[in-house]
């Protein structure tokens, strides 16, 4: 048995946890952020997101299946959300970008702690995937295990800049600009 109590007697241990435990983002919208699971935290993002859409006058349809996370007047959307690491602006993660899901775009929320200065975006999956395929240093890597086992899971964590500047990274109020000519089934819907 561990002696937790021994480990714990002298306060350093306390002392260490409750300087790391701040809560930057209190007295924020996002203060309750930090305490729900990471689950729940992808779907406050996807609550906010199809709302936000709602707001830009788009449809916004449940899923066809798991592979993502709306019908967006019909581009099978998944949704990402991340605040800024330890407040520091345009410091983000977005994870678990998968080739195989079932998406045709994806929305990223970047919150910065300047609220005003946060960042909705997104890209098609095929440019992602050109954007892996023919970049010799792809921003995004391979997550949890990589490339050696063929994970078809991606990261990119850090600072966002040169992400918001890819050519294919658009902000989100281009969204219906960027329409593709669509077959008779999404018509037909």
């Amino acid at each position: 048995m561990i002696p937790f109590d021994t480990l714990f007697k002298d306060g350093k241990l306390n002392k260490f946890m409750e300087e790391k435990s701040k809560n930057l983002w209190e007295g924020t919208l996002f203060e309750k952020y930090p305490l729900i699971s990471n689950k729940n935290k992808g779907a406050l993002g996807e609550k906010i997101v199809g709302k936000y859409m709602t707001l830009l006058n788009c449809s916004v349809r449940e899923r066809k299946n798991s592979g993502q996370d709306f019908l967006i007047d019909g581009y099978k959307t998944e949704v990402k959300i991340s605040l800024a690491h330890e407040t520091v602006h345009n410091q983000f993660a977005l994870n678990h970008i998968s080739i195989k899901k079932d998406w045709e775009r994806l929305i990223f929320l970047g919150v910065n702690y300047d609220l005003s200065k946060s960042k909705m975006v997104f890209f098609k999956k095929q440019d992602f995937i050109d954007h892996m395929d023919n970049t010799p240093s792809p921003l995004f890597k391979h997550q949890q295990g990589g490339e050696k086992i063929k994970n078809d899971d991606y990261i990119l964590m850090g600072n966002f800049d040169n992400f918001f500047d890819l050519d294919f990274v658009y902000d989100i109020s281009e969204w219906k600009n960027k329409e593709e000519l669509r077959g008779l089934e999404f018509w037909l819907k």
